[in-house]
């Protein structure tokens, strides 16, 4: 089964942990706690960029692959359709799901006044 991505952001007591317990109601929707697979993509985009091995013998086509495997695999054990990987840093990384992932990109944002969260 091919699984939907979106993603999730937002600053701590914005409401993304409420708004994953109720999506997690529906069962064709899977959203957990924030999730490795941002920088787990960020860190092997990083060993490829500064590896003189991978620079001395490049192939580039396949290290996107494995860049771009990486959710899917993290989220292989997962059986619902539609899965929501949290990760605060998503919006500054949009280039990893639609660069990778050839994706749109879908971030849902919880918004909440700021005086709240400092609350």
């Amino acid at each position: 089964m091919t699984k939907k991505f979106y993603f999730m952001a937002g600053l701590p007591r914005s409401g993304s942990t409420l708004l994953s317990a109720i999506l997690n109601q529906n069962p064709v929707f899977y959203s957990g706690p924030a999730s490795p697979v941002l920088a787990t993509m960020n860190a092997i985009e990083s060993v490829f960029r500064i590896d003189p091995l991978f620079i001395g013998f490049p192939k580039i086509k396949e290290g996107n692959l494995i860049i771009s495997s990486v959710i899917d695999q993290f989220y292989s054990d997962i059986s619902q359709s539609i899965v929501i990987d949290k990760n605060r840093a998503w919006p500054e990384y949009i280039r990893f799901i639609e660069g990778y992932m050839k994706i749109p990109a879908k971030i849902i944002c919880p918004v909440r006044d700021i005086s709240e969260i400092l609350a």
